[in-house]
Order: structure tokens, then sequence, then C-alpha cells
């Protein structure tokens, strides 16, 4: 699609290359919506839902559509009670709490009376290192079932497809109980807010463009031409070797929608 845009705007361009006075330059483009995505999903699966109709405004995060997910569900449900379970882990806290008052004891009489054995208190001792490393264990066991579950929640969500942008949904290409391939395009998604002019100058006149320069751009609307005012973004440094022009590209706002893109643009430089 984007590259049929761009041929259509290179013909425009060879068909209405410069007009007007000397000092004046007029070049047609077309223009397009910055957002235009086809929107698919990382994972292969049967829809099960569709959230949105075409013609639907969506913000960003906005569910679109769903695939069957009953099992990822299950393994969500499955990792959190695993997770919320700190049975070994307070086991260990209790432990190791009871241990070290024993062997606070012992090593206390041993100090003060010699009424334990040496070997005795290095029992105890051994006894707490053990203690403090299966606390360590456990926590380090909740968190890997911590990050499993996370795990689990991420898998649940590439089971469905949500909006990455805000925008409106032009497309829809699947219905309710069909099956999806990797990385099919499931919903086209556009926002028009901010669109971009298209078009292409000769060599010789393409100096006459700077980035980040402001200028103006006439665009076709169901209310007669309307003028806004569009920045110079990218500037081809090649020359197509076919026609001998380079590409121009200008953005501007288009939060009122005032301009439908694919509409023809007239760029002037005075």
């Amino acid at each position: 699609m984007k590259k049929s845009i761009a041929f259509a705007s290179l013909l425009a361009c060879v068909l209405f290359p410069v007009v007007g006075a000397a000092d004046t330059i007029r070049i047609t483009g077309l223009t397009a919506a910055v957002y235009d995505a086809d929107l698919g999903c990382s994972t292969p699966g049967l829809v099960s839902r569709i959230a949105v109709k075409v013609g639907a405004r969506v913000e960003k995060g906005d569910v679109l559509l769903e695939f069957e997910k009953t099992s990822e569900e299950l393994e969500v449900q499955r990792r959190k009670l695993i997770w919320e379970d700190k049975t070994q882990l307070v086991a260990a806290k209790q432990s190791l709490e009871t241990i070290t008052k024993d062997t606070v004891a012992t090593r206390n009489l041993y100090e003060s009376s010699r009424s334990v054995r040496l070997d005795e208190l290095d029992r105890k001792e051994l006894e707490l290192m053990l203690s403090e490393a299966q606390v360590k264990q456990a926590q380090m066991i909740e968190a890997r079932e911590e990050i499993e579950y996370n795990m689990a929640v991420e898998q649940q969500k590439r089971r469905q497809v949500t909006a990455p942008a805000p925008g409106v949904v032009i497309e829809i290409h699947v219905e309710t109980g069909e099956y999806a391939q990797q990385q099919q395009p499931l919903v086209r998604l556009v926002n028009t807010d901010k669109c971009h002019l298209t078009c292409n100058a000769v060599a010789e006149l393409s100096y006459r463009f700077e980035l980040g320069q402001k200028l103006t751009i006439e665009c076709d609307s169901p209310d007669g031409p309307k003028k806004v005012e569009g920045e110079v973004i990218f500037i081809s440094p090649m020359v197509d070797s076919a026609s001998g022009l380079k590409e121009i590209r200008l953005e501007f706002e288009n939060a009122d929608g005032a301009i439908s893109p694919g509409v023809r643009g007239v760029v002037t430089l005075e």
C-alpha cells in the first residue's frame, strides 16, 4: 500500500512538477496518515472475539480482538496459586527464628560458664547457617515463582491484539472462528491527527527545501481547498535514476480531521 502511494505521488509530481512565476515553486504530492498500520499477533490462534467494529475510535491499550486462550488463563491461575503460597518461606523463617534463639542461648552459656561443650556450640552454629541458607533458598524460589507468574500473564496477553496508539479502525481482516497465522494482518488502525505530504522535486530545485522548514500546503477537502502549515521532515539524499526526482516529505497537524489522507496536496515555495 505504501509503495502504491509513493508511486502515485511520484506520478502526480511528474504530471504537475512546477507551475507559477519564475521565483515560485508549486509541487504536487499525496497526503497520508503518519500512523497507518496493519496489526497482527506474534502467535497463531483461533479468533474467539472481535471487540471493535470498523469505524470505531480506540485509545492506546484497548483490546481489538482476542484469540482462544483457555489454557493460558488456567496457567495464569496455576502460577498465581503457586506464587501466593508462602508456606515454605514462612516455615523457613520461623525455623530460623527458633534456631537463632537457641544458638544465642548456647553461645552465652559457653562464653559465661562453659556449661556446654564447644562441639555442641559448633553444631548449633552450623544449624543456624543451614537455616539461614534455607530462608534464602525459599526467597529465591518465591522470586522465581513471581517471574513465572508474570511470564504466564504476558503469554496470556499475547492472545489478544491491543491498540498500540489511539486511532480509528478502518479494516478488520478476519472473522470470529477463523484461524489466524502468526503476524497475519488482522486489524488496520489509522490515526489522522498527524499527516504527511510526500512529493517529488527535480534535483535542481530540491536545494530550496531544508529540514525543519515551514511551508504552506494546500490540500483538497470537502469544503474546498484548505491551507495548513507543514514542516519538512525528510529530504531524500538520493535522486531517482529513472525520473531524476528527489523525495520530499512534510508533516502537518490534522487534529480536526479536515483533511482526509490520500487527497492531493500542493506545497508552495516563494
